[in-house]
């Protein structure tokens, strides 16, 4: 199952340092071996590997920033709203952590 990086400093990231650690509010069905893109139906940028680390909720993400790609958990917040569209999101919210790396 593909995985999404619609953020594009997120993006940028993960290509340049190889790893990068992503929230989801929904835990994904497959972890392992896959592929990634820019954004829903667009196509294959690279081949990644998918580990969960597990279930919390956005405030407990601050030990987490050095491979995030944000300076601060407010910024990760923040991207983390933008990209919920319509879904009340708040630091209590909880989701799943995952370390993606290119493979």
């Amino acid at each position: 199952m593909v995985i999404s990086f619609f953020d594009k400093g997120v993006l940028e990231y993960f290509m340049k340092e190889g790893e990068v650690y992503t929230f989801r509010l929904r835990r994904r069905l497959q972890t392992g071996k896959t592929w990634m893109n820019d954004r829903r139906g667009g196509p294959k940028i690279a081949d990644v590997d998918i580990i969960e680390l597990g279930e919390y909720r956005v405030w407990d993400l601050r030990p987490f920033l050095d491979k995030s790609s944000f300076t601060t958990l407010a910024a990760w917040f923040m991207a983390i709203r933008e990209l919920q569209g319509s879904m009340i999101v708040s630091m209590n919210t909880r989701g799943w952590l995952y370390d993606v790396r290119l493979s």
